[in-house]
């Protein structure tokens, strides 16, 4: 039921935050993360939906992707971002965090729909 969602929700954003603040302490490009991200976040739909009798939690993992960029998350994966970055010396800018932002929107996403199947 609604535990192994918010389970799966939980373990998404996390995992975002971990993958951008790894990018930001080891001064990645984010494209290719989000370029990355994306071709699996759309793949794995793709199967879901077509593959799978669990079509309906699509709609579901995409709407908590959306829902997780919300008024608590984004100042705070913000301010991690920007602390890990002035932490290591360097001047921080709202773009390096920014990418954290849209991986906690995405990786969600994946998460749900891994635990459907």
């Amino acid at each position: 039921g609604q535990s192994w969602l918010t389970l799966a929700v939980a373990i998404g954003v996390g995992l975002a935050v971990v993958v951008g603040l790894l990018r930001i302490h080891h001064d990645n490009r984010l494209a290719p993360i989000i370029f990355g991200l994306v071709f699996v976040t759309i793949s794995l739909t793709l199967y879901v939906d077509m593959c799978t009798d669990k079509r309906e939690v699509v709609a579901l993992a995409w709407d908590l992707g959306a829902i997780t960029t919300g008024p608590v998350t984004v100042p705070m994966v913000l301010a991690i971002g920007m602390g890990l970055t002035k932490g290591m010396g360097r001047e921080p800018t709202p773009d390096q965090s920014f990418g954290v932002v849209t991986l906690a929107s995405l990786m969600p996403v994946n998460t749900v729909l891994l635990f459907a199947l």
